[in-house]
């Protein structure tokens, strides 16, 4: 048995990546999901790769690659981020992942692109050591407590109690998350699509951030407005009307997610936007609210003065030429911006 890898085809090969996808990555993949990411991404279309038993033509793997838009130094430079790997259990050595993987990474050197970037997990860590590509950093997931009921009814096994105390406690959390108005600065939620001021925002304060991606209203309502794997809401920051900073938050369950934090270089106005998130999801009910950042981010140090607790850690990776604009602009003061909403999906 020989295990070929070829470019995958929207017309031949979409149904079969999203059955594999769906059998050996997650369960709720769909066609819905597969077609949202390689066909309706502003930056341009994805890219994927089968990997296929030479003999039987049966597909065991696929892997994708799908475009993003950053501004690097001041400058547009298209980058791409991957994703949507997995290999199936009865093939699941190193050789079809290297394989796969390799021609990932080849993409940006064949199309001219200066970088790629991922989140793997520590078990996929082992296929970039074979690739000779070590992590850049790692992203930090950060946690804030908003309610302990769950929590001790799991300590004590008595809800009853657990209630009374949770009351208590959690009256004493919602002190401590009091907070101050912010003269001059208006809090909503942004109904509907994003418009133009949201890219005017991005072009105006993209290049502060270093390398970071660029939120045009485009990629921001293909992204979480008419993403079919979760509801997303924005929580606009105005200044007389004028947009100067927003965050993208998600609750699933009992717990919520900021996905995303974006804005003028003002932290007293980032932390109203944190704080006004936290406050939204403690009266909807949640118990935590997780953030996940680049571990060498100033706003670690933001985010733990507003209560949130350091989590765990997962690796990082960026693989670009030495020369690069993007390698230069990684030693910069600045550095790299990255979130959680800057993943594949």
């Amino acid at each position: 048995m020989t295990i070929a890898i070829r470019p995958g085809t929207l017309e031949t090969d979409r149904l079969p990546a999203v059955g594999l996808l769906a059998r050996h990555l997650n369960p709720a993949y769909d066609t819905a999901r597969f077609d949202w990411l390689h066909t309706r991404n502003p930056a341009g279309p994805g890219r994927f790769w089968i990997a296929f038993d030479s003999t039987t033509g049966e597909t065991v793997g696929t892997a994708a690659a799908f475009p993003r838009l950053f501004t690097v130094g001041g400058r547009e430079e298209r980058g791409w981020v991957l994703g949507d790997f997995c290999v199936s259990d009865r093939h699941r050595s190193l050789g079809p992942a290297l394989k796969l993987q390799r021609s990932c990474l080849d993409l940006a050197a064949d199309s001219g692109t200066p970088f790629c970037y991922d989140f793997p997990s520590r078990a996929m860590m082992t296929v970039y050591q074979r690739l000779r590509i070590a992590p850049r950093g790692e992203m930090r997931r950060l946690v804030k407590l908003l309610s302990v009921r769950s929590k001790l009814i799991a300590l004590t096994g008595w809800p009853r109690l657990a209630g009374s105390l949770a009351r208590v406690l959690d009256a004493l959390l919602a002190l401590r998350r009091r907070f101050p108005v912010v003269p001059g600065l208006t809090l909503d939620l942004h109904p509907g699509p994003c418009g133009e001021e949201f890219s005017e925002l991005a072009e105006m304060e993209g290049a502060s951030y270093g390398i970071c991606l660029k939120r045009s209203a485009a990629y921001l309502n293909w992204r979480y407005r008419e993403n079919p794997t979760g509801h997303y809401e924005i929580l606009t920051a105005r200044r007389q009307g004028r947009l100067v900073g927003y965050a993208v938050f998600t609750i699933d369950g009992g717990s919520a997610v900021l996905a995303d934090l974006f804005g003028m270089q003002d932290e007293t106005m980032l932390a109203a936007l944190v704080r006004a998130v936290t406050a939204t999801a403690r009266q909807r009910g949640c118990a935590s609210l997780g953030v996940a950042l680049l571990d060498s981010h100033p706003w670690v140090a933001m985010f733990q003065e507003l209560g949130f607790a350091r989590r765990e850690a997962s690796p990082f990776v960026l693989s670009a030429s030495p020369d690069s604009t993007v390698s230069r602009a990684m030693h910069t003061t600045a550095g790299l911006f990255l979130m959680s909403g800057d993943r594949d999906s």
